[in-house]
């Protein structure tokens, strides 16, 4: 993880927790300081080139790369590279049960049944996404009919049952099993 988004993600997740600007404190879960972890690492890489199996900022990002890039840098967490693979990892969960952090699924119309399209909800119904060839890293409205259209599902990643900053064994990457 680059220095400055390291200081800058530390910070955010540091007053969070510790609730300083509020009355009441309220307490922050393992699984909202990793998803505000990985919110603010995917956050940070708005505007880098989409590059089609591109896994880094600078070799630019596809979609796959970029969510699996996302969860290396932010939890230490390897994901496969494969949009249709992470699909069957995590939890399901409902469009309106959706939170930070929670990985977005679609299925664009070819290649069959398989989902090929893959982006990390940020909340307020908007998603960051690698989206296609000629663009760039975006945020885009989960609501818009376009991609309602091809929206297939979420899976929710991150919870408090798991050691969330260690790395996962390379075989549970590479099989695409659970977080």
């Amino acid at each position: 993880m680059r220095p400055i988004i390291k200081l800058t993600s530390f910070l955010t997740v540091f007053m969070l927790c510790q609730g300083s600007w509020a009355q009441d404190e309220v307490p922050v879960s393992v699984a909202d300081q990793a998803s505000s972890a990985v919110v603010m690492e995917a956050l940070s890489l708005i505007g880098t080139p989409y590059h089609y199996a591109g896994d880094s900022p600078e070799a630019g990002f596809d979609c796959s790369g970029f969510v699996s890039f996302v969860f290396q840098d932010a939890l230490d967490r390897r994901l496969p590279h494969s949009a249709d693979e992470i699909f069957h990892a995590g939890n399901k969960v409902h469009r309106d049960e959706l939170r930070a952090g929670d990985v977005l699924f679609f299925h664009m119309g070819h290649h069959g049944n398989r989902i090929n399209h893959v982006a990390l909800y940020i909340g307020n119904g908007q998603f960051v996404h690698a989206p296609t060839s000629g663009s760039t890293v975006r945020i885009d409205k989960l609501s818009d009919s376009y991609w309602l259209r091809y929206y297939r599902g979420a899976r929710r990643l991150i919870d408090d049952q798991v050691a969330l900053l260690a790395p996962m064994k390379d075989e549970t990457a590479a099989t695409g099993a659970a977080l």
